[in-house]
């Protein structure tokens, strides 16, 4: 175990300086344990206690509670000298080192389990797990939401993987991306959206780790934003076509159109232009509500696809959608059309039921795509 913990009374100078550590027995309860114990950097104590903060690492498991006192004697028993009162129980110092973690624990000294909660989780970069605080105050499961509540703090995950987070410092972050995502998109209306590396410089340094991404997954689940690639986008905006992307529309579109499909490698030696460049500019194309990446690999035009959705739901009617079928009825090939069926039924256009699909949902392609108060330029 690796415990933080202020000596009481020790004879200090026998440790020598910083970092260098003594051999001492801990004698924790009805415990007798060998540890190595090392003064920590940074701010110990407040001025005039006698005690310093120190790191003890025990050859042995031991059960620690915040505040557990235990004696602390030389490496041969004989001489006691002092007591070690424990004060972070955690086999880490959850993301704080040196200086700041020990100014931590002096603020946090003689704290009630939701003040202390409240000041650790505004420091903590990536919060602090529910086990490891449930058990450093030997709190019951009823004790805990009350404690939460009061701490204005918030579970993360589950399991055993539960964390307990800010939320103001969470709702903040929302609010900074969210923010940062509006002035992105008034500036830049032909961009697909604000680039990650970009969004996070508007958050600060300490909430970069962990509180950035946990804020940018809720608000992707409520809808508030959106992400493609790097890029994250407030729903609804469509990147306004610059000239590149008329020129590139003109070239591409047809080929989308055809019923046979082409790779984004085989456009990118048909239009004579980087892979990279061509895969930018297909999604432009299917934010912009003009294609579909039914693959990663494979875009096709939107007029195209609702002729397909309309192949589907004619086959549907008669009983017959299923691959074989499907690939007669619109030529496009069966690999492509195992392809756009895969699709249907991840849109919830359709659903597969043995060897065969029936429509669920026929609006469920303009719901999916967001484009049915887009129209195809001419």
């Amino acid at each position: 175990n690796r415990i933080d913990a202020w000596l009481h009374a020790l004879d200090t100078a026998s440790l020598g300086r910083h970092r260098d550590t003594l051999e001492v027995q801990v004698h924790a309860g009805t415990a007798r344990v060998m540890a190595q114990v090392t003064i920590r950097a940074g701010q110990a104590a407040p001025t005039g206690e006698p005690r310093r903060l120190a790191r003890l690492h025990t050859d042995a498991p031991v059960i620690a509670a915040l505040g557990d006192r235990w004696i602390v004697r030389s490496a041969d028993g004989a001489h006691t000298l002092g007591v070690a009162e424990v004060a972070w129980p955690f086999i880490d110092p959850q993301g704080l080192r040196g200086p700041a973690h020990a100014d931590l624990l002096a603020r946090l000294a003689s704290c009630a389990p939701a003040e202390w909660l409240a000041t650790a989780l505004g420091e903590l970069p990536a919060g602090m797990p529910a086990a490891h605080f449930q058990a450093a105050w030997a709190l019951r499961d009823e004790a805990l939401p009350p404690i939460l509540q009061r701490a204005d703090a918030i579970p993360c995950g589950r399991g055993a993987s539960l964390m307990l987070i800010d939320r103001r410092r969470l709702v903040r972050v929302q609010d900074q991306l969210l923010q940062a995502t509006e002035r992105w998109h008034a500036e830049h209306p032909e961009s697909v959206g604000l680039d990650w590396r970009d969004a996070l410089a508007q958050v600060s340094r300490a909430d970069r780790r962990f509180y950035a991404g946990e804020a940018l997954a809720r608000l992707q689940s409520e809808g508030a934003l959106h992400r493609n690639g790097d890029s994250i986008f407030r729903p609804g905006h469509i990147p306004a076509p610059s000239a590149d992307d008329e020129r590139f529309r003109l070239r591409v579109l047809p080929l989308l159109s055809e019923r046979r499909s082409r790779s984004v490698h085989e456009l990118s030696e048909l239009l004579e232009l980087p892979v990279d460049t061509v895969r930018v500019q297909l999604a432009r194309l299917a934010l912009q509500g003009l294609a579909v990446a039914v693959t990663p690999q494979r875009f096709i035009a939107v007029t195209q696809m609702r002729s397909l959705a309309d192949c589907a739901l004619d086959a549907a009617r008669a009983g017959s959608l299923h691959a074989a079928e499907f690939s007669r009825r619109t030529g496009i090939g069966r690999n492509l059309s195992i392809d756009v069926l895969e699709f249907f039924d991840r849109i919830r256009f359709t659903r597969r039921v043995g060897n065969r699909r029936i429509v669920i949902n026929a609006h469920a392609l303009s719901a999916a795509l967001n484009v049915t108060h887009v129209s195809e330029p001419t």
